[in-house]
């Protein structure tokens, strides 16, 4: 898959990244490199679908707990894309 993360540090992210999809329509992502954790500050995001359309990004640096990172919205104008309190993902 390719992953376009923003608002995760200072420079946006747009690459290769592995996708796992989860129940309910949640997910997860891992990059393949280290731009991607440069760039996230995270190993793994996960998404987890709350209700439709709506959800909570997660991410776990290392083998350290998954911590909240933001509520998202579902992007209707680009439903590959969650956004909510100035964090951006989309994968494709």
């Amino acid at each position: 898959a390719r992953c376009v993360l923003s608002g995760f540090m200072d420079a946006p992210y747009s690459g290769p990244c592995d996708f796992l999809a989860l129940k309910g329509g949640s997910f997860s992502v891992v990059g393949s490199g280290e731009d991607w954790f440069d760039k996230s500050g995270y190993q793994v995001i996960r998404l987890i679908v709350t209700s439709n359309g709506k959800g909570r990004l997660e991410g776990r640096a290392g083998s350290s707990m998954y911590v909240d990172i933001a509520t998202v919205t579902r992007d209707r104008n680009a439903p590959a894309c969650w956004a909510g309190d100035g964090y951006r993902i989309c994968v494709y």
